[in-house]
Order: structure tokens, then sequence, then C-alpha cells
């Protein structure tokens, strides 16, 4: 069976909103201390490593060079995130290693989500979600700086979850 273009924008825009569910259920109803519960980000990443095919062929009218940046940016942070809590969980690296490639593919993926901000601020999505992607970028970076990362522990969750639904209703409606 071949897998259309139709078939690949409804696959990315599903697992753009289970990703918007699963992260804003995890920012607003996990606590704090359980938020060791790394499986599930981990199924947040594996589901964005599926949706980036879909955000590029949605992204690249605006700009074709900025949209295969992204897609890799986007590709690399979660490739990172995945194979660290794997090899973690096969005891091959330590805590300290495995928070260290979360911080390193969480700080390329929020790179990648303000580039796509700036970049369909021009065209492509509406305005309201552009400027969505540029707050989410700047929050989830700004989380990663060691003075700020207890302080915004959830926020940047909600805000990339909204953005996945943002994102995932957007590509939608380009499609239709």
């Amino acid at each position: 069976m071949k897998i259309g273009k139709v078939n690949q924008t409804k696959i990315g825009t599903a697992c753009l909103f289970v990703n918007g569910i699963i992260l804003l259920f995890y920012a607003l109803f996990v606590p704090a201390f359980v938020r060791g519960v790394h499986w599930l980000i981990t199924l947040v990443a594996i589901l964005f490593l599926v949706a980036v095919p879909t955000i590029y062929h949605s992204t690249r009218r605006a700009h074709e060079v900025a949209a295969k940046v992204v897609a890799v940016l986007f590709a690399f942070g979660m490739i990172v995130i995945i194979v660290s809590d794997l090899l973690f969980s096969l005891s091959f690296l330590t805590a300290f290693s495995r928070n260290l490639a979360y911080v390193l593919g969480n700080a390329v993926f929020v790179i990648g989500v303000l580039i796509i901000g700036l970049v369909t601020l021009k065209a492509v999505f509406y305005k309201w979600v552009a400027y969505l992607s540029i707050i989410t970028g700047i929050v989830g970076l700004a989380a990663n700086l060691p003075q700020l990362s207890s302080l915004l522990s959830t926020f940047p969750l909600f805000l990339l979850g909204l953005w996945s639904l943002a994102v995932g209703f957007n590509i939608r409606k380009l499609r239709k």
C-alpha cells in the first residue's frame, strides 16, 4: 500500500493532535514530583518524529530552505530524546547524561519551533499560530536555562501542547 500525500497529512495531523492532548495532560495534571515518567515524553517524541514530514510539506511553500532546516532540527531533537531514553533504560547512560541529552534535544526542537514561527509569519499559517510558535520557542529556550528551569517547568509543556494542537488544526485546514 502506497502512502499518498493525503494519508501522510492525516497521519501527521493525528500525531500532532495526540501530542497536544498528551502534553496538555502532562503539564496540567501530572504533579511535578511525578514528572520523572519519561516514557510519556518518549511517546511524544516518537509521534513528533512521525509528524515531521507533514510539517515540512505544509511549510515549504513559505520558505523551502527554512522548512528543510526545521525538519532536520525537529528530527534531530526527537531522535536525541528517543535514543537517550532507550540507552538510559538499558543502563548505558547515567541520569546526568540523559538529562543533558534532554536539554540538547529540547533546545534543538524549540529552536525549530521558533524558526517555523518566524518563517510562517509571512504566510502559510494563521498569524496567531505563528505568534504562538514564536512565544513557545522563546519560552522553551528560556526554560532550558538552569536558572529558570525550576520556575518554568509546566508552562513550556503547556505551550508546546497548545502549539501542537494549533499546528495540527492549521495543517488540517490548509489541506481542505
